[in-house]
């Protein structure tokens, strides 16, 4: 099975100096104190405002000055929240990159070797939504690194309570259990979630021994969840969080939405196989689908990608 251990030594921090981009600062704080990590706070670095009297006519560029200022008074931002960290017990350094925001943290956690990024969501939806994606979306689809999408009226604790675990028993679903598990609370539970769905060949109606096949399979399917869950939680290495499995016959994205509502979860986690290209385009991926509408926060772990999807 291979390495399915995360051991978090260095987090990426995303920050746009907004009041929403102080929660995951916080969450990511608490992460690194129980951890012992390391915070780089990272900032993308914008082109100041220009009035529109200014550039009625020819093009043309900004001021030197002017985009030097306004990157002295964003690295003096970045600095003072590092400080802030700092005074609080958390070793902590500023990177600025001059990208778009998606494009920043995923290049700041590759130069930077990290184990983890954390980022926040603004909450947008509609229209809007639906054009330009979220920089946490963004990030989910192109990051190598696990990201931790915060949400907005996330409360920073020192280990997340209540956590779902939504599975496919595959490598990268197994790294995201060590991950909840090093992520827990003293005392927190952790549920094992598994959805599936029978075949088409074993629900046709009006097939001769449809039913009877699907009723086996769904049988098979149950029994198998259930020995393989048992494997997985008994080598878990924390006593004091406690473990439970669960499995339905249901959509995978539509499954791990429903039960994150009906049991109030402050954090959903799930390995990702990173699938690109067309097939990505068309059918989106579970792990995007669970940013964009998880009622709580959502860690994604990631895995690599066949270069035919």
């Amino acid at each position: 099975m291979g390495d399915t251990t995360m051991r978090i030594d260095k987090i990426v921090v995303g920050t746009d100096f907004s009041e929403q981009s102080r929660t995951p600062v916080d969450h990511a704080a608490s992460i690194a104190r129980r951890c012992g990590a390391e915070i780089v706070l990272v900032h993308a670095t914008t082109m100041p405002a220009v009035d529109v009297a200014e550039i009625i006519g020819p093009v043309q560029d900004v001021p030197d000055e002017r985009l030097e200022r306004a990157y002295a008074e964003e690295r003096a931002q970045l600095e003072a929240l590092c400080d802030q960290l700092r005074r609080d017990g958390v070793k902590a350094s500023p990177l600025m990159v001059n990208e778009l925001p998606d494009e920043a943290i995923v290049k700041a956690a590759e130069q930077t070797g990290a184990d983890l990024i954390v980022l926040g969501t603004h909450g947008r939806t509609g229209l809007r939504r639906v054009l330009l994606g979220s920089t946490a979306e963004k990030v989910v689809r192109c990051a190598s690194t696990a990201v931790l999408v915060v949400r907005p009226d996330a409360t920073p604790h020192p280990g997340y309570r209540k956590i779902l675990v939504a599975t496919d028993f595959s490598p990268f679903a197994h790294k995201a259990l060590h991950a909840a598990i090093e992520l827990a609370a003293p005392g927190a539970e952790v549920e094992l979630y598994h959805s599936w769905v029978l075949p088409a060949t074993a629900t046709g109606r009006g097939i001769p021994g449809a039913e009877t096949v699907g009723q086996k399979l769904r049988q098979q399917i149950e029994v198998g969840a259930e020995a393989r869950a048992r494997q997985w939680l008994d080598r878990h290495p924390r006593a004091d969080v406690r473990l439970s499995f669960v499995q339905e016959e249901k959509p995978a994205a539509a499954g791990i939405h429903d039960r994150l509502v009906a049991g109030q979860f402050d954090l959903c986690a799930l390995g990702s196989h990173g699938r690109r290209g067309l097939r990505r385009f068309l059918l989106g991926s579970v792990s995007e689908m669970t940013v964009r509408y998880a009622p709580c926060s959502v860690l994604v772990v990631h895995g690599t990608y066949d270069a035919d999807d």
